[in-house]
């Protein structure tokens, strides 16, 4: 079965693209995960200041939810 799985892995990702997306999702999320630590320290979240959700004087989103869009 191990071997089937693996045959129709390689077919359906033959170029490899969709390991690399993943990998760069992966490398992403850890950096998201090291700047907003909130699993493992949800006191955290008390930290986020009101520039990091939604900067007033220029109407943009802050950094924490570009982290999320992108």
């Amino acid at each position: 079965m191990k071997a089937d799985v693996t045959v129709r892995a390689r077919v359906f990702d033959a170029n490899g693209q969709i390991n690399r997306l993943v990998d760069e999702t992966l490398q992403r999320f850890q950096m998201f995960r090291t700047k907003y630590p909130f699993s493992e320290d949800p006191d955290q979240i008390e930290k986020l200041t009101a520039d990091d959700i939604f900067k007033i004087d220029t109407g943009e989103m802050g950094g924490f939810f570009r982290y999320i869009e992108h």
